[in-house]
């Protein structure tokens, strides 16, 4: 097995480990919090949605990342986006009375 197959493994085992610790990580929160009585109940709620959204929300954001067209275009936004933004000079003309 070359490197490069080693790092698509690699690459494709830790998005499915972020998504599943995520997971498990809330749900196992949510399951505590039960069982502590001074447990702040709107903390309770904020992390069941946690568990219930942001996971959903990050599954096709962490997959897509694996796409090579996909890196690149975000390369290419954020150096444009970065080099344009110290190119911009304002000048601000001075009011004289």
């Amino acid at each position: 097995m070359g490197s490069a197959e080693r790092l698509k493994a690699a690459a494709t085992c830790v998005s499915h480990l972020i998504v599943v610790c995520i997971s498990y990580v809330s749900a196992s929160c949510v399951y505590i919090s039960y069982r502590v009585a001074t447990f702040d109940p709107d903390m309770r709620l904020i992390i069941a949605v946690l568990y219930s959204v942001l996971t959903p929300l990050l599954n096709p954001f962490i997959y897509s990342l694996r796409n090579k067209e996909l890196q690149d275009a975000m390369k290419r936004a954020f150096c444009k986006y970065s080099v344009a933004s110290h190119a911009v000079r304002i000048t601000v003309p001075s009011i004289s009375s």
